[in-house]
């Protein structure tokens, strides 16, 4: 893969999760959309790291596929990543050279190599390897949550995010930040298959009003808009949601738009799981209490095709 000078290389986290492939996908869509037709006119060169990028993950594949994509295989520490992603650029002799964006991502309670302890690890380590390269960097995006305007909240894996972003702020004044605070993810109910049916139950025996929501799709279209416009985006701070419903809107839209019921498992076990996990209570509580806070039509204002849930559904079921 070839590039001119213009091209501007971005680095994406987890790029085979929810969020790092929707902004490796709207990045790439950028390219596609682009003027030029070469690869020499390409707007970003996409470094998409992930652990496994073997022709047996069918999600590194996929991405491999699209336009301006260069696959990572790397863990996931930091000093290793950037490194190999300085390795790459030289190797293939890119014109681009030098990183200038990053989208970073971890996982938290699911965090397989130490749980939140390395969440915040890793999320630390990030904004270190990142400001070690301020010259060429344009902006760091990190992905948080929304904390709904209370702090500190009640969930360790929301505070885990909070610790990021207060040291990024702290540790790493120079870097040009931007802060994207996304709220319950509806993908959580379409990807999950049994568990999101059971999801699904949970919610309908344990919201008590309505809920804000936001398609990873769109998350990384606002991580795209923000990667894109670097110096619009520097300093900026913004929650994100697409929609906010009770679950019995959300089964009733579903019902319109598919003719059958969204799909779940009964709500008292549904009840039972939010009440014997303790995250799962915590979060559920906070739901109710004070539940989150984006500003859905500032979001809309800034992007028009911003998925409510029913555009969710039609799109991704």
């Amino acid at each position: 893969m070839s590039t001119g000078s213009q091209t501007r290389v971005i680095l994406v986290t987890l790029s085979t999760g929810k969020q790092g492939s929707a902004v490796v996908r709207a990045l790439a869509d950028l390219n596609e959309a682009h003027s030029g037709s070469s690869a020499q006119d390409l707007k970003f060169l996409i470094l998409a790291c992930t652990r496994d990028a073997s022709p047996s993950n069918p999600k590194a594949v996929e991405l491999s596929g699209l336009k301006g994509v260069k696959m990572l295989e790397t863990p996931y520490r930091p000093a290793e990543i950037f490194k190999r992603a300085d390795e790459l650029l030289e190797k293939e002799a890119l014109e681009s050279g030098k990183i200038s964006a990053v989208f970073s991502v971890q996982q938290g309670l699911d965090n397989k190599e130490g749980g939140l302890q390395m969440e915040m690890e890793q999320g630390k380590g990030m904004a270190d390897e990142a400001s070690k390269r301020a010259q060429s960097m344009d902006l760091f995006v990190y992905s948080s949550v929304d904390f709904g305007g209370i702090n500190p909240t009640p969930c360790d894996h929301f505070e885990s995010k909070r610790t990021i972003e207060d040291y990024i702020k702290s540790a790493h004044a120079d870097l040009p930040l931007t802060i994207l605070r996304p709220v319950f993810f509806a993908d959580n109910i379409a990807d999950y298959g049994y568990s999101g049916k059971l999801f699904v139950a949970a919610l309908n025996g344990c919201v008590k009003d309505k809920l804000q929501m936001i398609a990873c799709k769109d998350i990384g279209i606002f991580a795209s808009k923000a990667i894109e416009d670097p110096s619009g985006w520097k300093g900026r701070t913004l929650s994100l949601a697409g929609d906010y419903l009770s679950p019995k809107e959300m089964a009733s839209q579903f019902k319109e738009v598919k003719g059958s019921a969204l799909p779940a498992t009964s709500s008292l076990l549904g009840f039972g799981l939010v009440k014997s996990v303790p995250p799962l209570r915590i979060m559920f509580n906070f739901f109710n209490d004070p539940g989150f806070k984006a500003d859905i039509e500032e979001c809309r204002s800034i992007h028009p095709g911003l998925q409510s849930w029913k555009d969710y559904v039609q799109d991704k079921w």
